[in-house]
């Protein structure tokens, strides 16, 4: 966490134009934490808050600048910048009304892939039919998705490593355009995977269908493939050719 320190010094009368917008702040070793609606946050010396209310600060210092551009005064030069503060507010908020918009469902928990900081309690030679998603599941999990009052949702489909539960994935993406259409909702797919399991088949689907495909690298090969163990060492190498 950055933490920015200002010396009491740069305070001084403050320009008849400024004004405070809504914020917190706490005491903490000497210094005050202050966050806005937004979540913005800035350290500053004690005695910070007292001045601001009192009016004293310097508009040619830093102080100033930082307490502007994180949204904690505004003055007549601000109106772009409050802009910016009511989006971040609208977004950060947006939950409370729209209910929630990412679904995330978990399709199998087989994976040829041990993971050191893996979530979740991944299987990595068992029997599909005890890891896989039922189709039960699979349709009580998509009603109840689609019962979120949002109109607009993400359903993103992980695992373990969810193409090895690809028959689950064509059952589950059939049905919830199918429902989604009938309930008049947006839907946006997502598969999350590690690509070792990608054939031209599995990703010319996700083309067609408009199943966008989330992956990542922990970084160069080294790296990759000792914190993403598989047969072979080779997790790197399947990942990129995916």
């Amino acid at each position: 966490m950055a933490r920015s320190f200002y010396p009491l010094a740069t305070f001084a009368p403050a320009p008849a134009h400024v004004s405070l917008l809504p914020f917190r702040f706490m005491r903490l070793h000497g210094q005050e934490l202050m966050v806005n609606e937004a979540g913005e946050y800035l350290f500053a010396p004690d005695g910070t808050v007292r001045s601001l209310v009192d009016g004293y600060i310097d508009a040619k210092a830093t102080t100033y600048k930082d307490l502007k551009s994180k949204h904690f005064i505004y003055d007549e030069t601000s109106s772009p910048l409050l802009d910016v503060l009511a989006t971040k507010i609208r977004t950060k908020y947006d939950h409370l009304s729209g209910g929630t918009k990412l679904h995330i469902f978990v399709v199998t928990l087989r994976c040829e892939h041990s993971c050191h900081y893996c979530q979740v309690s991944r299987q990595t030679s068992a029997p599909k039919d005890e890891f896989d998603m039922s189709r039960e599941t699979a349709d009580r999990s998509i009603a109840l998705m689609l019962d979120s009052p949002s109109s607009h949702i993400t359903l993103e489909l992980q695992g373990g490593e969810p193409l090895l539960a690809f028959d689950v994935i064509q059952y589950i993406v059939l049905r919830a355009k199918q429902q989604a259409k009938e309930r008049g909702k947006i839907l946006d797919l997502v598969v999350t995977t590690n690509l070792a399991c990608a054939t031209n088949e599995l990703l010319m689907y996700f083309r067609d269908e408009g199943v966008r495909v989330s992956t990542s690298l922990d970084g160069p090969a080294f790296l990759h493939n000792k914190n993403r163990p598989r047969p072979g060492n080779d997790s790197y190498e399947h990942a990129i050719d995916g």
